[in-house]
């Protein structure tokens, strides 16, 4: 039986920025804001995709 080796590369960092959004940076009153996922596109900008928790309760992405 082969053995995987154990040790494990970093696939993901963890920005020292975090959070990136939050509930002050979005332009009507929210509860909270989750950075759900990042991809960096190929002119070089970076699309973030995120989903807002509204006053109400009710979440928009």
């Amino acid at each position: 039986m082969t053995r995987l080796p154990t040790r494990r590369s970093t696939l993901f960092t963890r920005s020292d920025l975090n959070p990136l959004l939050s509930a002050a940076d979005w332009p009507y009153p929210v509860n909270s804001v989750f950075n759900a996922g990042a991809t960096l596109l190929r002119d070089g900008t970076t699309l973030l995709l995120c989903r807002a928790e509204g006053i109400s309760g009710a979440c928009r992405t």
